[in-house]
C-alpha cells in the first residue's frame, strides 16, 4: 500500500512535468546552475538521498532504501513544486529553465534509485522521459555527487520548513485561513534569517515577517483563579466566573 502511494505520488510529479514541458517543447540538456534556493537544495536533497540509498542497498535494508525514496518525492511533490509552481508557467525565462532542468535531474535520478524496488513503474516513466534509451534497467545507478551536495543549504530550507510549519499550526489553532493574510508574523530565532525564509515567504502569507530577539517576544498576560480563595465567595457562580475567565484569557491571545 506504501509503494502504491509512493508511485502515484511520483506519478503526479511526472504529469505536471509532461503536461507543462509538452506546452514548453522543454528538452534537457543538461543540469543549469542554479542561483534559486529551492533548486540549489533539491540537488542537494537529491544527492544526499542517493548516498544514503547506497549505503542501505549496500547493507541489504531495502525498506531504507525505499523510506529514503519516498521522503525525497514527498519532499519534491508537497513542498518544491507547491513553492515552484509558478516558475514553470512563463516558459521564456531563465528561471523557468532552470526549474525545468532541476526537475528533470531529480525525476531521472528518482527513477534510476526506484528501479530495483519498483522495476515495471520505473522503466515505462523512464522510457517515457528517455525514448532514445534502452532501459532503465540498461542504465548505473546513481552515484552521490559530493560536489553538488551542500548541507548548509539544506540546514536552512530545513528551518524554514519549520517555521512555515510552525505559521501553518498557529493558523489552525487561531482560526486563520491559509489565504488570509495577516499583517505580521514574528519568528523567534537565533539561527535563522529573513533572507532563509524567502523561498516559503509566499506560503506565510504575510505582509511583513520580522526575526526578534528574546527581548523582543511578545508578552501576553494571563489570569489564573485561586479556586481556594474564589470558591467560598463566589459559591454557586463559581463555574460562571471560571468560564468568563476563559474566555478574556482566550480574547488574549
Amino acid at each position: 500500500e506504501n509503494e502504491i502511494k509512493i508511485l502515484g505520488t511520483f506519478l503526479n510529479i511526472y504529469n505536471f512535468f509532461a503536461s507543462n514541458g509538452n506546452l514548453d517543447g522543454y528538452s534537457f540538456n543538461g543540469l543549469k546552475k542554479s542561483n534559486n534556493l529551492l533548486d540549489r537544495w533539491l540537488v542537494s536533497r537529491v544527492n544526499s538521498t542517493v548516498e544514503e540509498c547506497t549505503k542501505s542497498m549496500d547493507a541489504y535494508e531495502f525498506h531504507e532504501a525505499q523510506r529514503h525514496i519516498s521522503e525525497l518525492i514527498d519532499d519534491v511533490s508537497n513542498f518544491y513544486l507547491r513553492l515552484s509552481r509558478r516558475r514553470f508557467w512563463d516558459s521564456s525565462s531563465k528561471d523557468t529553465e532552470e526549474a525545468y532542468s532541476t526537475l528533470f535531474y531529480t525525476m531521472d535520478i528518482i527513477l534510476r534509485l526506484l528501479a530495483p524496488i519498483a522495476p515495471f513503474t520505473s522503466e515505462y516513466l523512464y522510457r517515457k522521459m528517455h525514448p532514445d534509451h534502452l532501459s532503465v534497467h540498461a542504465s548505473s545507478y546513481p552515484v552521490a555527487d559530493k560536489s553538488l551536495m551542500d548541507e548548509n543549504t539544506e540546514a536552512r530550507i530545513r528551518m524554514a520548513r519549520n517555521v512555515l510549519e510552525l505559521t501553518r499550526r498557529a493558523r489552525q489553532n487561531g482560526g486563520i485561513k491559509g489565504r488570509q493574510p495577516v499583517k505580521e508574523i514574528l519568528v523567534h530565532s537565533e539561527k535563522i534569517s529573513e533572507s532563509d525564509l524567502e523561498p516559503v515567504r509566499e506560503e506565510m502569507n504575510a505582509r511583513k515577517i520580522k526575526i526578534i530577539g528574546e527581548s523582543e517576544k511578545p508578552e501576553r498576560t494571563v489570569i489564573k483563579v485561586v479556586n481556594s480563595k474564589a470558591a467560598p465567595i463566589l459559591k454557586g457562580k463559581m463555574p460562571e466566573f471560571l468560564k468568563f475567565i476563559e474566555e478574556l484569557n482566550s480574547s488574549n491571545q
